[in-house]
């Protein structure tokens, strides 16, 4: 467990003069209307994105967020007008989807509007769900294979994919049935992080926990997550070992995919995923990230052709 002083000691560390980080922001309603102690869910966003958007203005210097929420354009100014004041410095982009952005036509639109808005780069991608449903799992791909140009120029950029609870931590091959969202999610991140031309991303699966953790709690180590050092990348993980670095969703230190708890520790993989089923449900890690990926990039194809 990271105490909740340390968590803010970083953050408070990111607001240095002229920082100008670029941030896109991805929300999405909740299925409930109550506020869970901070910030209502009738904003588009959902009240794990108003948490993080609340802790990005606090923290940080001149950031440019690229905010896109369900709703219309006036309900997404209005939530823009009521945060600004967290931070004058800060350039808020609204992108306002009016399709339901657990459609992957809707999150396309959305992803194409900001790279329509060139951007210099993207340096901190953010996509939070108010739900554990695989409602959100290909639209939320689609934003970041769409948005993956940008996120190459940054020096050290990072994808975060926030679930309010749940969803999965492990990595259970025997179960791949293209239905667990969480570990579609990982296995995809790890297929995406081995690929040579994304070797800086670090990609991270975060549980924000709103059952442990209050919601201004919540949104604080979500940034922690997006911003500290010890879930960077490392080309030779002996020289990580004895450090603050983490180890990664495949068993290793600095690998640059990470399972994030409420608490922003990290999920200790234990067992290789080959292994996990034993005899003839016996399957090869790479194998399981080849399927995850070859499947939803073919879906996000087939329903761009329709």
């Amino acid at each position: 467990m990271v105490p909740f002083e340390d968590i803010l000691l970083n953050n408070t560390s990111l607001l240095s003069p002229g920082s100008g980080p670029v941030c896109v922001l991805v929300g999405s309603s909740s299925s409930s209307s109550s506020s869970g102690g901070g910030g209502g869910t009738n904003d588009g966003i959902g009240i794990i994105g108003l948490a993080t958007l609340r802790a990005v203005l606090r923290h940080t210097s001149c950031p440019t967020i690229y905010l896109v929420a369900e709703g219309d354009h006036e309900g997404l100014h209005s939530l823009v007008a009521a945060v600004q004041s967290l931070n004058q410095s800060a350039t808020l982009v609204p992108i306002a989807s009016t399709g339901d952005l657990a459609r992957v036509s809707s999150a396309q639109d959305a992803a194409q509007a900001i790279v329509a808005a060139d951007p210099p780069r993207v340096d901190i991608l953010i996509m939070a769900s108010s739900a554990t449903s695989a409602r959100y799992y290909a639209p939320h791909m689609r934003i970041l294979v769409t948005l993956l140009p940008l996120l190459r120029r940054a020096r050290s950029p990072r994808v975060v994919s926030v679930l309010s609870a749940g969803g999965g931590g492990g990595r259970d091959a025997s179960l791949l049935e293209m239905n667990d969202v969480g570990m579609m999610t990982t296995l995809f991140f790890e297929h995406l992080a081995r690929q040579p031309e994304n070797d800086k991303i670090v990609l991270l699966r975060v549980d924000a926990g709103l059952d442990d953790v209050n919601v201004d709690e919540a949104g604080e180590r979500v940034l922690f997550a997006a911003t500290n050092g010890r879930f960077r990348r490392v080309q030779d993980p002996e020289r990580a070992v004895g450090t603050l670095i983490q180890q990664g969703s495949d068993g290793v230190l600095g690998s640059g995919v990470y399972l994030v708890n409420a608490d922003s520790s990290v999920v200790a993989v234990i067992q290789e995923i080959q292994d996990s089923g034993g005899g003839d449900e016996e399957m090869d890690v790479d194998a399981a990230r080849q399927k995850v990926w070859e499947y939803t990039m073919g879906e996000l194809e087939r329903i761009e052709r329709m």
